[in-house]
């Protein structure tokens, strides 16, 4: 068997680094209903949300692919990384339905952009 190239090597730690971003994700999307049942959102109300982080995968999928062409996979994940932190971060400062929509709508923005440059 031969040794790793240079590459191959540098792909451990982005698979390691996606895998975990694929796992925080997931928690993320088990509890986000969770989180609003319990501080009296209606099942409409969570699921139109969940409606708008769905379209905010859908809204950036394909643009995303231009942002890398142009500034490069690196800067685009780093971006988009740092922008899924801050909605994470702020999700739980959110006090209206309005806001929540629209940090959720961001989340699933910067997820897209995260996945696919990645």
């Amino acid at each position: 068997m031969r040794p790793l190239s240079t590459s191959a090597k540098a792909l451990g730690p982005l698979y390691r680094g996606t895998f975990l971003f694929g796992i925080a994700c997931g928690i993320s999307i088990a509890l986000t209903p969770l989180y609003l049942d319990a501080h009296g959102f209606e099942k409409e109300q969570i699921g139109t949300l969940a409606l708008l982080f769905a379209a905010g995968l859908v809204a950036f999928a394909l643009p995303v692919g231009g942002i890398i062409r142009r500034f490069g996979g690196k800067r685009t994940l780093v971006g988009t990384l740092i922008g899924y932190g801050l909605c994470v971060g702020g999700f739980p400062f959110m006090t209206s339905f309005a806001s929540i929509a629209g940090i959720r709508f961001l989340d699933g923005l910067f997820s897209i952009g995260v996945w696919v440059s990645s």
